[in-house]
């Protein structure tokens, strides 16, 4: 991710790993979340479906989707 798209509000959707654990390893630095720990205005959606929601929950994938992009930015 690029310094400059730090303050961009970011919805971050948690499908495999709960929302609590992926920002508890962001704030321990894990490589793998190591850029979310960074992000000045995150918005975070627990969505439990495992890694294909498109598939298993496309109906609520979409209307988290709808809801981030109707937020005011």
């Amino acid at each position: 991710m690029e310094a400059n798209n730090t303050g961009s509000t970011t919805t971050l959707v948690c499908c495999s790993i709960a929302s609590t654990q992926v920002l508890e390893l962001a704030s321990e630095g894990h490589a793998m979340f190591a850029e979310v720990a960074n992000l000045e205005r995150l918005d975070v959606v627990d969505l439990p479906t495992g890694h294909w929601p498109m598939w298993s929950r496309p109906g609520d994938l979409a209307e988290v989707i709808q809801a981030a992009a109707s937020l005011e930015r």
